[in-house]
């Protein structure tokens, strides 16, 4: 007695194609929502000479499936003490409100494209 299955290499070709989708769709997500943190960072951040403002920026993984937001404090050494506060200045946040309003958009968009995929 013998059973044949026929087809395990297109089924098998087709689910790393499928990877391959959704590992494309993961980092297309976190790269624009890493800009669209920065760009939210920017419009949160508090003015005086701007020198803050521009000094937000990104760094992207080359994978492109993580990265940060970030101020470099050589550049911005006041950087905390605008986001978190002295005890003479009260806390300005910018950075935090801003990645934390993309957290559930970001979960949301990678289920989105993998559900569309």
């Amino acid at each position: 007695m013998r059973i044949e299955v026929d087809g395990v290499e297109h089924l098998i070709a087709n689910l790393e194609a499928y990877a391959r989708e959704v590992d494309e769709d993961v980092a297309d997500v976190v790269e624009e929502t890493l800009y669209e943190i920065q760009a939210n960072a920017k419009l949160r951040a508090p003015v005086d000479t701007g020198h803050l403002k521009r000094n937000i920026k990104v760094d992207v993984a080359p994978n492109r499936k993580s990265g940060s937001v970030y101020v470099d404090k050589e550049d911005v050494e006041y950087v905390e003490h605008v986001e978190h506060g002295t005890r003479y200045q009260q806390a300005q946040p910018f950075l935090f409100p801003a990645a934390e309003e993309k957290r559930n958009d970001l979960n949301d968009e990678i289920q989105r494209r993998i559900n569309r995929t």
